[in-house]
């Protein structure tokens, strides 16, 4: 569905362990002749980013990208949400994470009532998004990591850019969320939706999720 080719430049913003990276990588060697695959090997070692907040799961990345044929060296331990840190704590992501900078963001981010961003950093970040919940001009409001994920995402991707993003239902279709549509009408371009099974996350909650394929306007 996200129709990884050698020309994007990738990245996945909640890595986890690099589910999603790898699979990315998987993907383009499987659609390339076999005497490329040599520019598979470059356009990750290149082109293929990750960040995770927690230390594990980026060694775990990186071995398994390492495994893969490369692919580990961009991936970093960080906040990837909370911008107004880097300066002082992850100053690495500083030019990795540069606006406009990628042509792919694919991402599974933790979701739940209780992993919110709050209001207080998202002022100082100033994501809109959580302005939009607060449907008051200049107020925000403690919102759900998953959605400050999608302002992430826009910031990352350049015009014409892809995301893929897991995401609960409910955000699309609860009355809660109805000031959604008009900030994602502003910004993207919905190109497809992937059922998933609510056993997919059974181990984790219970919330029915969609895959959700964006194109940036």
């Amino acid at each position: 569905m996200m129709d990884i080719r050698l020309e994007d430049k990738i990245i996945d913003p909640a890595c986890g362990t690099g589910g999603f990276l790898t699979e990315a990588f998987l993907s383009l060697v499987r659609g390339i002749p076999e005497e490329k695959a040599a520019q598979a090997r470059t356009w990750a070692h290149r082109q293929v980013y990750g960040v995770d907040k927690d230390s594990i799961n980026v060694k775990l990345t990186r071995a398994i990208m390492v495994g893969l044929g490369d692919g580990s060296v961009n991936i970093h331990i960080g906040d990837s949400i909370r911008e107004d840190r880097w300066a002082k704590d992850y100053r690495h992501l500083q030019q990795p994470l540069s606006d406009e900078s990628f042509t792919v963001v694919i991402t599974n981010p933790p979701f739940g009532k209780n992993l919110k961003v709050s209001k207080t950093d998202s002022r100082r970040n100033n994501y809109t998004i959580a302005e939009a919940a607060s449907r008051k001009a200049g107020e925000y409001v403690d919102l759900e990591i998953g959605l400050v994920f999608l302002e992430r995402a826009h910031r990352l991707l350049m015009k014409g850019g892809r995301l893929g993003i897991v995401l609960p239902e409910t955000y699309f279709f609860s009355p809660t969320y109805k000031w959604l549509p008009k900030w994602l009408e502003d910004r993207f371009i919905l190109r497809g939706v992937l059922n998933i099974p609510m056993e997919a996350f059974q181990g984790f909650c219970r919330a029915k999720t969609n895959f959700y394929v964006f194109e940036k306007k």
